[in-house]
């Protein structure tokens, strides 16, 4: 019989190279998130009576 031969071209877990790279993103909007935080339990509030 012949010799194995993988059939995928998987690589092995130690012959693998991991690389990392920064994703730059506007910083959030804090006055957006505040106000949307201010408002929902407002809104709870006022659906509750």
């Amino acid at each position: 019989m012949g010799k194995y031969v993988k059939q995928t071209s998987r690589r092995r877990y130690d012959e693998r190279q991991f690389s990392i790279r920064a994703v730059h993103r506007d910083p959030p909007a804090l006055h957006k998130l505040c106000e949307g935080l201010i408002r929902l339990p407002l809104q709870e509030a006022q659906s509750r009576t």
